[in-house]
């Protein structure tokens, strides 16, 4: 299935994510995989995820870290991405998800599911508002580099040097330059054949990642503005 999701990218790539699947991840962090199959029992989609608890703003929170999502192309645009971030927010309520979006269908669902099953409940950032740029409040960036620093460590497999380039990496818009090769057989920051602005705003380019927060809204309220 990832093969034919992500048409171009290396098999090497390809066979470090499918060992993600069966890699225990740092100390501390626990890795599930949800995973959806259609009727013939093959599989439809995947997201594998890390989980735990992590310090920030004086406080012990319940993180997530998306470690990969992938949909197959026959059940791409049919909502499956949405359902397992549904899924996930409701069974683990976590204070604090992350995920590293590499094109703009992954980036806009995580906006989308965020804002119309749970805009009560949390707030995910980057977004688009009234023609606006919405970036993570700058009054939240210590506690986000703080909070991917530790999940990171699971997708890092506990490697600290890596975790740091990652976080030299990120901008102050949280894009992440330069983080993968060519995986796609369509430009990466467009929707249907236009450019996707929110990305664009955001200087996302091609083999960039722009790193998704979602927040529980009163997380974000004990850090004013």
């Amino acid at each position: 299935m990832f093969r034919e999701a992500f048409v171009q990218m290396p098999m090497g790539e390809l066979q470090d994510w499918v060992g993600d699947y069966f890699t225990a991840p740092a100390r501390g962090l626990q890795r599930h995989a949800l995973l959806l199959a259609d009727d013939t029992d093959q599989l439809a989609a995947t997201t594998l995820f890390d989980c735990g608890p992590l310090e920030g703003g004086g406080r012990t929170l319940q993180g997530i870290y998306i470690v990969d999502r992938a949909v197959a192309p026959a059940y791409q645009g049919c909502g499956l991405g949405q359902n397992m971030a549904a899924e996930i927010l409701v069974q683990f309520q976590p204070d604090i998800l992350m995920t590293t979006c590499t094109q703009s269908a992954s980036l806009h669902s995580w906006i989308r599911v965020v804002r119309q099953a749970f805009a009560g409940t949390f707030e995910a950032f980057p977004h688009w508002e009234q023609e606006t740029l919405q970036p993570l409040p700058a009054t939240l960036f210590e506690l986000a580099v703080g909070a991917f620093r530790q999940l990171y460590l699971g997708v890092a497999g506990g490697a600290q040097e890596q975790v740091d380039r990652a976080v030299a990496d990120l901008s102050p818009l949280l894009v992440r330059k330069g983080v993968y090769g060519q995986r796609y057989d369509t430009l990466p920051w467009e929707q249907r054949g236009r450019k996707d602005v929110l990305a664009q705003a955001l200087g996302a380019g091609a083999g960039d990642g722009i790193l998704v927060v979602v927040l529980r809204r009163e997380l974000r309220a004990g850090h004013h503005e």
